[in-house]
């Protein structure tokens, strides 16, 4: 299952022309990624092949990547540089963790410094670029074939 939100920073026409962009793309796919990718895997057609106008394409590359590697990667080949450092805590991390969760142990208690805010999104209590206060808006992105696939997927249909 996935699912995205995306917050656009932008009301009044901007935010209008945004959201009208972003739901004639939605409109145009109708190539669900999750199938195309298992066809791609599976050799049966080539990402070059695949019609990227007819389907989210970032989706669809994540989705080759991950699922490619299969469920559990061999990383005993790996031999990660110093460009690599961000890449090794994480993994790190996520081996301390799961180790812990494994044998029943507490996990870390993350928490987060409130006085560390980012600033890409605006986040001083506006909610556009501009500095207004317009209430935000959801818009579902998904495309509709995407939706009905994962409605059938979570009732047990295929």
């Amino acid at each position: 299952m996935q699912f995205s939100l995306h917050r656009v920073p932008a009301t009044g026409e901007t935010g209008r022309r945004i959201r009208e962009r972003r739901q004639r793309r939605r409109a145009e796919i109708d190539l669900a990624h999750q199938r195309v990718c298992e066809d791609v895997l599976k050799g049966r057609i080539r990402l070059a092949d695949v019609d990227k106008s007819r389907v989210d394409l970032v989706r669809l590359q994540d989705d080759i990547a991950q699922i490619g590697q299969g469920r559990i990667a061999d990383r005993a080949a790996d031999r990660p540089g110093r460009a690599d450092v961000g890449v090794i805590t994480i993994r790190r991390i996520w081996e301390r963790e799961l180790t812990a969760l494994e044998a029943g142990k507490p996990l870390k208690a993350w928490r987060r410094d409130p006085t560390i805010q980012p600033t890409a999104w605006y986040i001083d209590g506006s909610l556009a670029r501009d500095g207004s206060s317009g209430e935000p808006e959801i818009v579902d992105v998904r495309p509709f074939v995407e939706i009905d696939l994962q409605l059938a997927a979570l009732h047990g249909a295929d």
